[in-house]
Formats: C-alpha cells, structure tokens, sequence
C-alpha cells in the first residue's frame, strides 16, 4: 500500500510545472502554483493529522487514493480546459499528497504498536526510498512511450490498485482509533510530571 500510494503521489508534484508547461506559457503562474501548492501542503499535513486521529488507517487510506484516482484522472482535461482549473486541481494535488507521510506514521503506530516505533516506520520509510529510486526509471520511459494521457493514466490506476488493496484493509478495533494520537491521560501525566 506504501508503494502505490508513492507511486501515485509522487509525481505529481516532480511533473505539475513539465505537463504545465505543454499549454501554459506563463513561467511565473507555474512557479506560484509550486509555492500556492506547497503552504497548501503544509496547512493541509496538520488536517491530515486531525483526520488520522479521528478515523481509522482503511478510511484514511481510501479517502486518499479517492482523491489521487479522482484528481490525476481529470488532470489533464482541467490543464487542457484553461489555467485557473489546472491551478486549482495542482494545489488540491499538492494538498492530498500531503497525507501520505500522516498516512505512513499512523500506518505504524496503529499496525506495529509503540514497541520499535522508530525501527518499524524506518522500515515503511525505507519503503518509501526504494518507490522513489524506482520512479525515475518508470515514468519517464512511459512519458516517453505513451505520452502525458498514458503517464497520468498509469498514475491514476496504480491509485485505484491502491483504493483497492486499502479496501481489503483489516478493520480496526475501535480501541485502536482514540480521539488523539496519545490518549489523554498520557499527555496530562507528562505535562504534570506525575
């Protein structure tokens, strides 16, 4: 599930300026795109965070492969429908992907539990890695071959796989899923020392 979700993510935010650039003439509206899209990351992380304490690791995993197939599907035609929709789907782009690294630490902590917490996302992060040295040989070779329609078409599949496989997730007990990351007990106790 790691891999798909990077392989679907990923991308986007290494090729939104190059699919940009094949009909959208203005450097500096892409480039803002690029900073809009990442304090778009950066205040949707926290959010992402909310959600993850609220829900489970399947509902979190379906809403962003939902998102991702949704979003890379019609990416395309918003980019060829004009620039402010292709602006618009970027930053909600940029926005999703932000939840992947939310989604690989709650990953973690509900699966594995908080014994080896740092070896066991190590491992998920090495994970990780290993997506991103993979996909410098795959997608160029299939933007090559096939275009951007067959690139975004492989993207939005690996997304919907991942839709798939998240759907199979077991369903967590509801005393996995707590109204905060530390119960709060535990946090009053550290704050009071006692």
């Amino acid at each position: 599930m790691v891999l798909l979700a990077g392989f679907a993510n990923n991308p986007v935010v290494g090729y939104y300026k190059e699919l940009g650039l094949t009909e959208i003439h203005n450097d500096i509206l892409l480039a803002s795109m690029g900073t809009v899209g990442s304090l778009m990351s950066a205040v949707c992380r926290p959010l992402w965070g909310v959600l993850a304490d609220l829900t489970s690791i399947k509902t979190m995993a379906i809403v962003n492969f939902s998102l991702s197939s949704i979003f890379l599907a019609f990416w395309r035609g918003a980019l060829l429908e004009g620039e402010a929709l292709y602006y618009l789907f970027t930053v909600l782009l940029f926005s999703w992907v932000s939840g992947l690294p939310v989604m690989l630490v709650l990953t973690c902590q509900r699966y594995f539990g908080s014994a080896h917490q740092v070896a066991n996302l190590s491992v998920l992060w090495t994970a990780m890695t290993l997506e991103s040295c993979l996909l410098p040989l795959i997608t160029p070779v299939t933007l090559k071959e096939y275009g951007w329609d067959g690139l975004l078409l492989f993207l939005t599949l690996t997304s919907i796989a991942g839709l798939l496989v998240s759907l199979w997730l077991p369903r967590e007990r509801s005393s996995d899923v707590t109204k905060g990351s530390v119960p709060a007990d535990k946090v009053h106790k550290c704050n009071t020392g006692s």
